[in-house]
């Protein structure tokens, strides 16, 4: 980190690191650098006199280059939780942030696969292991760390358990034709690695670093977009789409199958149900199907 000369930055990204995923870290090192880059920091003491004037200027200066509001606010928030973080800790009375607002973002209809999309997606993977990476995004909505650190001992023939966001666990029940590419896929891994490495993935570039093995969240973007290529998509669905979306995909799938928020959100880790609430105006099959089988006029 740029920055760890100063020590409540050292120490709060320590910090960090007991719970936070190596993606959400990437994320909260990149904002603090940018601030304090644009800032000019050097010290505790020129942090010290960080005014809300010069948070405001800067965001304005991301506006500039071209963010848009929502990634804007992924700074601020990022940025919003160091500078608690170091208000708790003693290093000054009140945060320059504390004033500063979200931008208001407008109402975009999220992104997800059509079913013929994802069947696509699915069948047009050469190798095993992307097509079981690939099965389990969509059928499951794990998030791209969680898919990298799971566990063999994770799986039990019928659910996987997992750690989420938060540090919280979660299983889900797999569906067979899922249970049957984990179960070929496991063969034909436990054949090359054994016990070797307590993932379920392992990675062949990171066996010796590390990562003792695990594979990094940006190989299993690159798998989703190679996947993406496969299956004939336009250079602009691909753009469009990501392993996020995988997850966006799931929680329509799941909006259709159930009118119960509450299991949307266990299924999905949300802490907070209006999270999930973010999902629910997804068009529905289910919604249609009740407008179109009205009886006929005529």
């Amino acid at each position: 980190m740029k920055y760890d000369h100063i020590k409540p930055v050292k120490d709060y990204f320590s910090f960090m690191e007991m719970d936070k995923s190596e993606h959400t870290i990437r994320s909260y090192i990149s904002a603090t650098e940018r601030f304090f880059d644009y800032i000019k920091i050097e010290s505790l003491e020129d942090i010290k006199k960080i005014t809300s004037s010069n948070c405001r200027e800067y965001i304005k200066n991301l506006k500039d280059s071209g963010l848009g509001n929502s990634s804007i606010n992924a700074h601020i928030r990022d940025l919003k939780a160091i500078f608690n973080w170091m208000r708790k800790e003693e290093c000054f009375e009140k945060s320059p942030f504390d004033n500063i607002k979200l931008l208001k973002l407008g109402e975009r209809e999220p992104i997800f696969l059509s079913e013929e999309e994802s069947s696509k997606l699915i069948l047009s993977c050469k190798r095993l292991e992307d097509k079981t990476i690939i099965a389990l995004l969509l059928t499951t909505g794990m998030r791209r760390e969680e898919i990298v650190n799971l566990s063999l001992s994770g799986y039990n023939g019928t659910h996987i358990t997992f750690i989420g966001k938060g540090n919280k666990q979660r299983t889900l029940p797999l569906l067979p034709e899922v249970i049957e590419l984990l179960d070929n896929y496991i063969e034909i891994r436990n054949k090359k690695h054994g016990n070797a490495y307590k993932y379920l993935f392992v990675s062949k570039s990171c066996k010796n670093c590390n990562r003792n093995g695990k594979f990094s969240g940006e190989a299993i973007r690159t798998k989703v977009k190679n996947a993406c290529k496969l299956a004939g998509f336009s250079e602009e669905r691909i753009d469009q789409l990501s392993t996020h979306k995988l997850r966006h995909t799931f929680t329509s799938t799941l909006m259709n199958s159930t009118d119960d928020i509450r299991i949307a959100q266990e299924a999905l880790g949300h802490s907070d149900i209006k999270t999930t609430m973010r999902y629910a105006h997804m068009k529905s099959k289910k919604f249609d199907n009740a407008i179109l089988n009205q009886p006929n006029l005529f």
